[in-house]
């Protein structure tokens, strides 16, 4: 090395000084995605890093995928097991598939007709007037003249799956199964109250925070909000 640079003709701090701007920038670059991701709670695979670190600069996913490789990072992937308190909590949540935020739910220990009362009421405040499509599955209490009289009373139009076709709500089971791997897997739940807060928590996370890919690397918030600028203008 010394012999090269006396050939050329420049001095051995020239050199470094040259190599430092390129060396800090990547361990800048590196500090950042290791921040996003513990941030995320190590959601985070290097696609939706990378819309996240574009916000900022302009960087290639290839890259954000090597750094990452090199750091040992990685996105959660499904388990088969995870463990929690000895008893079953129940959500019901609604998506807006505008732009899959869960605008309303609710989280008991039993399913029954009163829960799904509460997550319509939460719905209705939140619609103002509104007079959507409300799709489901053919649980027992979608079909119930209660449930149904109250979407007839607002004014939503009820769908619901085709018998024993889980494909038509694919949207609340991605929901469920993002749900699952990311708040659920590797932890432990003591009592129904740790868990239900960890589901409050999550949910206000996965609308306010989460980025997603279909939302040109928004969450679902900043894309409703985005939108509705866009409106106005």
């Amino acid at each position: 090395m010394e012999l090269l640079l006396r050939l050329i003709g420049l001095a051995r701090s020239s050199f470094f000084y040259h190599l430092k701007p390129k060396s800090d920038k990547n361990v800048a670059i590196s500090q950042k995605i290791e921040e996003i991701y513990r941030k995320n709670d190590e959601n985070y695979g290097y696609r939706r890093i990378t819309l996240e670190l574009r916000k900022y600069l302009i960087i290639n996913h290839k890259r954000v995928q090597a750094i990452m490789q090199r750091l040992g990072l990685k996105g959660k992937s499904k388990q088969k097991k995870y463990r929690s308190y000895q008893g079953k909590v129940y959500l019901s949540p609604i998506k807006d598939l505008f732009n899959n935020e869960i605008i309303a739910y609710d989280v008991a220990r039993s399913p029954n007709f009163e829960q799904i009362t509460r997550m319509l009421t939460q719905a209705v405040n939140r619609l103002a007037g509104e007079k959507p499509i409300l799709h489901s599955d053919q649980g027992w209490q979608y079909q119930m003249m209660g449930y149904r009289e109250i979407l007839k009373k607002h004014g939503i139009t009820q769908s619901m799956s085709r018998k024993g076709n889980c494909l038509d709500n694919g949207a609340m089971e991605s929901f469920f199964g993002r749900l699952k791997t990311e708040c659920y897997f590797g932890k432990r739940f003591e009592t129904f109250e740790q868990l239900e807060k960890v589901i409050h928590e999550y949910i206000h996370y996965y609308n306010n925070e989460r980025i997603q890919v279909k939302l040109k690397g928004l969450s679902p918030v900043e894309y409703r909000t985005q939108s509705l600028n866009e409106i106005r203008i």
